[in-house]
């Protein structure tokens, strides 16, 4: 018998007809809205690429192969993480993956430690795989943490399977868990409080435009990637930053060096002077 699952998948190519099945199945039939909201998550895992999910570079938290124990509990306990991936002198040379359960035999017994005895392994995978492989892949395994690498054979970002689970249930919480802002808030004055990592997806039907519509910024998929496109550099806090193709204005409230971190956003001159 053919899945069912997998069928729907095939037959539903666009977001747009996942949607209206959805509402349709949310008016017409006896499932919660939980249900339906889980159902449509599944529909789209078809089209889901781990690149859009995954956790980028710069925000994987790793532990050195040769870290002593002390250094190792530090660690988690610090970044409130189960597991961590393990590199080998660089975070592009990754050799597997630790996990928090794996420091309790050393646990006040005077037993030399060793990550490298400890280690578990990890899958590799690109960015462009399908979440629905990749889970089946981790499932069929029992590997519950994957590698993204790039062309070049770089570490690009990690997934872990309670992220791929969530793309299907929705957000997990746990006791760990710090209370995230919102990606996307809506200030009184109709501006956005923006943070860069948002997809472009999320920004323009917030504002109602569509940045692909501009040819210089197919391709990119972050407001901070935006940003970057517009004026070539990391801007600096407090930059204003006009957008005059599609009437868009930002002002950069927080950033370092390496990247933007958060954005106000609104449409016309509701920010103030443009940057110079």
């Amino acid at each position: 018998m053919r899945n069912p699952i997998k069928l729907l998948q095939k037959l539903l190519a666009t977001k747009k007809e996942t949607f209206e099945l959805v509402d349709n199945l949310r008016e017409s039939s006896d499932l919660s809205d939980d249900q339906t909201n889980m159902l449509g998550n599944l529909l789209q895992l078809g089209n889901i690429q781990i690149s859009d999910i995954m956790v980028p570079r710069a925000d994987i938290v790793s532990i050195n192969i040769n870290s002593s124990f002390e250094d190792t509990l530090n660690l988690f306990l610090e970044a409130a993480h189960s597991r961590m991936p393990v590199y080998k002198e660089q975070l592009d040379n990754i050799v597997g993956m630790i996990h928090v359960k794996d420091l309790l035999p050393y646990w006040h017994k005077n037993l030399k430690f060793s990550i490298n005895k400890v280690k578990r392994n990890v899958l590799f995978s690109s960015p462009s795989m399908l979440v629905s492989d990749l889970l089946g892949q981790m499932r069929a395994t029992r590997t519950h943490l994957a590698i993204i690498v790039d062309e070049h054979g770089g570490t690009d970002g990690i997934v872990t399977i309670e992220d791929l689970v969530e793309e299907i249930v929705g957000e997990i919480e746990d006791e760990h868990d710090s209370k995230e802002e919102p990606f996307i808030t809506t200030l009184d004055n109709g501006a956005l409080l923006v943070n860069a990592r948002t997809n472009i997806v999320d920004l323009e039907m917030a504002l109602g435009v569509n940045f692909s519509d501009v040819e210089a910024y197919e391709g990119i998929e972050t407001v901070g990637g935006l940003i970057f496109n517009i004026i070539g550099k990391i801007p600096k806090v407090n930059d204003h930053i006009p957008e005059p193709k599609l009437g868009i204005n930002f002002k950069i409230l927080e950033a370092d060096h390496r990247k933007i971190h958060k954005v106000l956003v609104s449409r016309g001159e509701t920010l103030g002077e443009k940057q110079n």
